[in-house]
């Protein structure tokens, strides 16, 4: 019984202690908390009124693009055979070319290169595991049966 209470006892001078150091670094900063609010809507202001922000097609487009990539990663578990080669190129060629437009662009689309490098990324993967099936393969086309 006496070592729950000495446990008891140091737990609760431990938070005691732990909640006045968290009491004196918030009345020395100011009120750190109204000051992080203060900096998080200050990032989400310039956010929204950048040049490529939500109020711009040049931040919408991007991110409905994602749909493209995330539809990419899902076909990761297709079948190689069931791939297209004119699809994956498509995809691929896509992401190198827009990639690097995003870079020379005013103002600089950080989404727009992300989502293409993402475009390339799975478009190379798709085409290689096209071009192993069938090329690399031992497996052997199913013939028909009539």
């Amino acid at each position: 019984m006496l070592r729950r209470e000495v446990e008891d006892r140091w737990s609760t001078e431990l938070v005691v202690e732990s909640f006045e150091v968290y009491r004196r670094n918030f009345e020395q900063s100011g009120g750190g908390v109204r000051i992080g609010f203060l900096m998080a809507a200050s990032k989400l202001q310039a956010l929204w009124n950048h040049p490529a922000g939500p109020k711009t097609i040049h931040f919408w487009a991007p991110t409905f693009k994602w749909g493209i990539s995330i539809a990419n990663v899902a076909d990761f578990a297709k079948p190689p055979e069931k791939l297209s080669y004119p699809q994956q190129i498509a995809v691929t060629a896509t992401g190198l070319v827009w990639s690097r437009y995003s870079t020379v662009i005013t103002p600089k689309n950080w989404n727009l290169f992300s989502v293409n490098v993402a475009m390339a990324g799975t478009g190379f993967y798709q085409l290689s595991r096209k071009i192993r099936y069938d090329y690399f393969s031992d497996a052997k086309p199913e013939v028909a049966k009539e």
